[in-house]
C-alpha cells in the first residue's frame, strides 16, 4: 500500500478504530517509527516525500510504512474481532486448532460440534463447511474412532448438499451481477436483439430456481434481486415496485440473520430508495426511508452511515418534489449533526451527502453555500470516493459559476474539465453535450431559447444508459435549463416591448 493509499484508510478512520490503534501501539514495546509516519500522515494535507525521506534513515521510510500498514489492519482486525456472529464462528475455528493440537480432542469436536450448529442456523455455510472439513480431518486422524460407515457416509452427504447450494448460489450471484452491469452500463432493453439476451439469463435464472435442493434466505434474497434488476430493465416499473416491498418483507421476516451485521440490508435500502428517485416514484420513498432509520446496529460506524443515508434521501425527495423552502429549513435544522457525520463516515458517503446539500442550496439561490460544500468534494478528490459523484459535482460547479456569470472563469473550468474527461477515457454523450451547451450559452447571451430547444432535440438522442441518466437527473438538469429558457424568454419580451 502506498503512501498516499494509506494516508487515505488513516482519514477513513473512526474515533473507535484510531482509539483501538493507539491503544495496540502503546502495548507494543521497541522502536515506534511508524507513529511518527502515521502523525505526519494524518496532519499534512500533501505528501511530501523527499522530506519525509530525509527525516528517516536509509529504508527506514519504507519500513515505517510497512510497520504501519501491519498496526492499522491488526487494530481494524481487533475492532472487528467480536461484531458479529461469522467473526466469532472463525475465532472458535481458530480456537478448536490450538485445542486440538494441544491434545484436548473431546474439547475441540464440542467445540466443532457447536460451530456447525450455529453456523447452519445462522445460513453460515462457508463457516459450517470449514468445521465440516476440519472435523473429518481430525477424525481421519483418529483413524475414523466411534464412527460407523453410516454415519460418516451423513457427514459426507451433508458436506456435499452444502457445497452443492453454495454452487447455485454463486451461480445466481453471477447472473445477478450480469444483468446488473447490463441496467447500469445501458439502462433499459429496446432492441429485439437485447430482449432476446436478457431473456436467456431469465431462463437461466428459472433453471437454477427449478434445480436448488435448499431454499434458504441468501437465495430468496438473490431471486428477487435478480428479478428487480430484470423488471427495471424492461421499464417495467410497477413490477420493480412490487419486488422492493418483498425484498424488505423478506429482511424482516429473516431480522436473526442480518441483526448483528446489517450492512447488507443498509445498503439494499440505499440501492432502492435511489431506484425510486429514478423512476420519479417520490411518494413511495418514505417508507423505506423509515425502514433505514429504524436499523439498530451496536456499531457507532453504522449508526453515523444510517444517518447520513437517512439525511441524504430526505433531502432528495424535498428536492425532487420542488420543497425547497423546507429542505432549506431542514438543513438549518440539522445544522451540527451534518458536521459529525462529515467527520465520522466513510469519504464517499460524505461527499454524496454533501452533493445533495449543494443541490439543496443551488435551488435556493445560495451559490455561495453550494460552492462550499462542491469545493469540499473538488478538492478532496483523489480516487476516495466514485467517478460519477465527482462527475455530478463538477456539472453542478460549472452551473453556478454560470448562474453567478462568471463567464472568463468558466471558459478556464470547462477546458480543465474536459481535459479531466478525456484522460480518464470517461467522455459520453451526455457530457460533451452538457459542455457544448454551457459554452454556447456563454458565447451568445440573446439567443438562449434556439439553444435550449436545440438541447431539448438533442437528448432525444441520448441513449437509455443508466449511468447517464442518473446524472441529468440528480442534477435537475432539464428543470434548469426550463427555468433558464422560460427567463430568458421572459427578458426577451420585455425587451421587444
Amino acid at each position: 500500500m502506498n503512501l498516499l493509499t494509506l494516508k487515505n484508510l488513516i482519514y477513513s478512520l473512526s474515533k473507535g478504530e484510531k482509539k483501538s490503534f493507539s491503544l495496540l501501539a502503546g502495548m507494543q514495546e521497541g522502536d515506534k517509527k511508524y507513529l511518527k509516519l502515521y502523525e505526519y500522515l494524518l496532519m499534512s494535507k500533501d505528501i511530501d516525500v523527499e522530506s519525509l525521506e530525509k527525516s528517516y534513515t536509509k529504508n527506514g521510510l519504507e519500513s515505517a510504512r510497512k510497520h504501519l500498514y501491519y498496526n492499522l489492519m491488526k487494530a481494524l482486525r481487533q475492532a472487528e474481532n467480536d461484531k458479529n456472529i461469522e467473526n466469532r464462528l472463525i475465532n472458535d475455528l481458530k480456537d478448536t486448532q490450538i485445542l486440538h493440537r494441544k491434545g484436548f480432542v473431546k474439547e475441540s469436536f464440542e467445540y466443532l460440534d457447536k460451530i456447525k450448529q450455529t453456523a447452519l442456523s445462522n445460513e453460515l455455510y462457508p463457516c459450517f463447511l470449514m468445521a465440516a472439513r476440519l472435523e473429518l480431518q481430525y477424525l481421519t486422524r483418529l483413524q475414523l474412532a466411534g464412527l460407523d460407515e453410516f454415519e460418516l457416509i451423513k457427514k459426507q452427504r451433508k458436506i456435499e448438499e452444502i457445497l452443492e447450494h453454495e454452487m447455485q448460489v454463486h451461480r445466481h450471484s453471477s447472473l445477478h451481477e450480469i444483468i446488473l452491469i447490463r441496467y447500469w452500463r445501458k439502462g433499459t432493453v429496446n432492441s429485439l436483439q437485447e430482449k432476446t439476451k436478457l431473456n436467456d439469463l431469465l431462463l437461466e435464472e428459472y433453471n437454477i430456481l427449478n434445480n436448488r435442493n435448499y431454499r434458504s434466505f441468501e437465495s430468496q434474497k438473490l431471486h428477487l434481486n435478480f428479478q428487480s434488476a430484470y423488471f427495471m430493465m424492461i421499464g417495467d416499473n410497477e413490477g420493480s415496485l412490487k419486488i422492493f416491498y418483498e425484498l424488505d418483507s423478506l429482511f424482516q421476516r429473516n431480522t436473526h440473520l442480518w441483526t448483528d451485521s446489517p450492512t447488507y440490508y443498509i445498503f439494499l435500502l440505499d440501492g432502492i430508495l435511489t431506484d425510486l428517485c429514478a423512476m420519479e416514484r417520490f411518494d413511495e420513498m418514505p417508507f423505506f426511508v423509515n425502514q433505514l432509520k429504524n436499523i439498530s446496529s451496536d456499531s457507532q460506524d453504522l449508526n453515523w452511515q444510517i444517518e447520513l443515508l437517512t439525511l441524504h434521501h430526505q433531502l432528495t425527495i424535498s428536492n425532487h418534489k420542488d420543497q425547497f423552502e423546507n429542505a432549506a429549513k431542514f438543513l438549518e435544522v440539522q445544522k451540527e449533526f451534518i458536521e459529525k457525520l462529515t467527520t465520522n463516515t466513510p469519504f464517499n458517503s460524505q461527499a454524496q451527502l454533501c452533493l445533495t446539500i449543494a443541490i439543496t442550496h443551488f435551488w435556493q439561490q445560495e451559490y455561495k453555500q453550494t460552492l462550499r460544500f462542491l469545493n469540499f468534494i473538488l478538492n478532496n478528490y483523489r480516487n476516495t470516493f466514485s467517478y460519477q459523484i465527482y462527475v455530478q459535482s463538477r456539472f453542478l460547479f460549472l452551473i453556478t459559476q454560470y448562474e453567478l456569470a462568471n463567464f472568463d472563469y468558466l471558459r478556464y473550468e470547462i477546458r480543465s474539465f474536459e481535459r479531466k474527461l478525456k484522460a480518464d477515457k470517461q467522455e459520453s454523450f451526455l457530457e460533451n453535450l452538457l459542455l457544448d451547451i454551457l459554452k454556447k450559452l456563454i458565447q451568445n447571451q440573446k439567443n438562449t431559447s434556439k439553444i435550449f430547444e436545440n438541447f431539448q432535440e438533442k437528448l432525444k438522442d441520448l441513449d437509455a444508459s443508466s449511468d447517464q441518466q442518473r446524472i441529468l437527473k440528480v442534477l435537475q438538469i432539464e428543470h434548469w435549463f426550463k427555468i433558464k429558457n422560460a427567463n430568458f424568454a421572459l427578458v426577451d419580451r420585455i425587451c421587444q416591448t
